[in-house]
């Protein structure tokens, strides 16, 4: 009797703490924190290899979205061919399958796909457009066009992008600065949230070190990018700003005016 007890308290331990573990991933998910669930469903996914018939699609789905937005494209192909070999991809996940082939360079693979998919979903003006246009794909690489690319001294690894010439200076957007308390990570691939960052440039052609905007610039979100006016006078800014709706906190992203003052 005393085993009998024990097995079930086992048996109800590893239930709950499934559960459990299904529950955390699917808010994290909810809530677009890729990289803070995406163990989780590679963990829950991997029981569909072991047992099929009680396998939940849905975690594999995750799973591969999951490595999609945090640009782990290999990954997020395993995950998708899985559903495919199953019957069990959507046509959402058609799109997103054959943008990942894409970036991992699998043009003939995609290929077969967008014909496939322009087949089964002949309503879709994506499949049915990338599928006439196949032959016209291939012409991007007959190019004789070559050009050099370089990266600047302000470069980093953590998606510098959307510069803009302002007095002397470039300024652009960047998830490169910890602003410490005020800006920590965020759980869609645990970076820092995105900053403005201005380099003044030196005779044409050498950029110093960058740095912030302004302190008054800085949220608690995404601050960026930025357009100017033609002389300089005035800023757009795009911001992500917390707010509630339904007693739940959500962001909202808002565009801000702002005029210089001398």
């Amino acid at each position: 009797m005393k085993y009998s007890l024990i097995l079930l308290f086992t048996f109800s331990g590893l239930l709950a703490s499934a559960q459990l573990k299904q529950k955390i991933a699917d808010e994290h998910y909810k809530n677009f924190e890729y990289s803070k669930c995406v163990l989780m469903f590679d963990e829950l996914a991997k029981k569909c290899t072991n047992d099929k018939k009680s396998c939940d699609w849905e975690n594999v789905r995750k799973a591969a979205y999951c490595h999609y937005n945090l640009f782990e494209m290999e990954k997020a192909n395993h995950y998708f061919s899985i559903l495919k070999q199953q019957n069990a991809l959507t046509e959402t996940d058609r799109v997103t399958y054959i943008k990942s082939l894409r970036y991992t360079q699998k043009y003939d693979e995609s290929t077969s796909l967008i014909k496939e998919s322009a087949t089964k979903h002949q309503q879709n003006s994506y499949f049915t457009t990338m599928n006439s246009d196949k032959n016209n794909f291939k012409a991007l690489f007959a190019d004789t066009g070559y050009y050099e690319i370089e990266e600047l001294s302000i470069n980093s690894d953590k998606g510098d992008f959307a510069p803009a010439y302002f007095n002397q200076s470039i300024v652009y957007a960047s998830k490169s600065k910890n602003t410490g308390f005020l800006n920590p990570t965020y759980g869609w691939d645990d970076d820092y949230y995105l900053n403005i960052l201005q380099s003044n440039i030196v005779n044409d052609s050498v950029l110093e070190t960058p740095k912030l905007l302004k302190n008054n610039f800085i949220s608690r979100a995404h601050d960026g990018p930025v357009s100017f006016n033609s002389d300089g006078t005035e800023m757009v800014i795009t911001k992500n700003t917390l707010g509630r709706k339904k007693g739940k906190e959500v962001i909202v992203l808002s565009l801000y005016f702002s005029k210089f003052v001398n």
